[in-house]
């Protein structure tokens, strides 16, 4: 089967040099990643835009520029998840690419039953104005839809307005049935989530009710 991807992929056939790629991790990651490349490189091909994710991912953690280029070439071909990591980028301070303008504008355009996460990285930019201007309405609203899904830190955030933080009118009540409901995530898992987990811990021992 290789050897027929193979003449597949040298005729120009994308989604022969895209499997080759992912079917085959027991060859080395230089001759993979020339078919990946060939297939993200393909005119039209089928399955380009999910090989320019794929080297977009790869470059994340080393080349940010590089990265980019290749989650919005993958984002323009209807790839939602690389508008997700597209503001995951524009919104770190890791790199030197930080727009938290473009971050909300990403995030927004990632919306999609398919991606959870993203209703509630659109309610966060709203409810904290990150990269928009602050409307808590908007941002119970995209937050609702991320708990509706069981998003668990959209569980957390919800918690943490309903002890007066933002959004919403103080409730004890709700803010202890909404951390109850999440689980307290892993320093490995989500540091920015097991933060705010502690911080709504912290807020609800001084009302005396954890």
């Amino acid at each position: 089967a290789l050897i027929y991807a193979e003449k597949g992929a040298n005729l120009g056939v994308s989604v022969c040099a895209y499997n080759i790629y992912n079917y085959n991790a027991n060859k080395s990651i230089g001759y993979r990643l020339r078919y990946l490349l060939q297939a993200a490189l393909c005119i039209n091909g089928e399955f380009r835009h999910e090989a320019q994710f794929n080297i977009g991912h790869m470059m994340a953690k080393s080349y940010a520029n590089g990265a980019i280029y290749w989650y919005q070439q993958s984002a323009k071909g209807g790839i939602k998840l690389a508008y997700l990591n597209l503001g995951y980028m524009y919104r770190s301070n890791k790199y030197e690419c930080e727009n938290e303008k473009e971050a909300f504008k990403c995030y927004l355009k990632s919306i999609d039953d398919s991606i959870p996460t993203s209703y509630y990285e659109v309610a966060w930019c709203y409810l904290a104005g990150m990269g928009v201007e602050a409307n808590p309405t908007l941002g119970m609203k995209y937050l609702d839809k991320a708990c509706s899904f069981k998003v668990n830190k959209a569980y957390i955030l919800r918690a943490y307005c309903y002890t007066g933080a933002m959004g919403v009118k103080k409730n004890i009540a709700k803010a202890k049935y909404y951390l109850n409901l999440a689980k307290k995530p892993t320093f490995e898992e989500d540091r920015a989530g097991l933060l705010l987990y502690g911080m709504v811990e912290i807020l609800l021992e001084k009302e005396g009710c954890w």
